[in-house]
């Protein structure tokens, strides 16, 4: 294991580097808010599930990295 990792803080700084990373890259995938043709707001629900492929992957590494995020924190928090 990289020595890097055995430091919690830093640990941590990393996973939530690339957890605000992930979540970028999904809100550029995501389509817009606002339909054009019509002018209505679509639902968070409707633009998640008009992700691309792409988008999906990291979906699915932001809420992982989020969950380790926190796991940093609280490992911080109880040392």
């Amino acid at each position: 294991m990289p020595d890097y990792l055995d430091d919690p803080l830093l640990f941590a700084l990393i996973s939530l580097v690339i957890t605000f990373g992930s979540l970028f890259v999904v809100y550029m995938e995501m389509p817009p808010r606002i339909i054009k043709k019509t002018g209505k707001t679509r639902p968070i629900g409707e633009r998640l599930s008009g992700l691309s492929k792409n988008g999906k992957v990291f979906l699915f590494v932001f809420v992982v990295s989020a969950v380790g995020s926190i796991a940093a924190v609280i490992d911080l928090l109880a040392a």
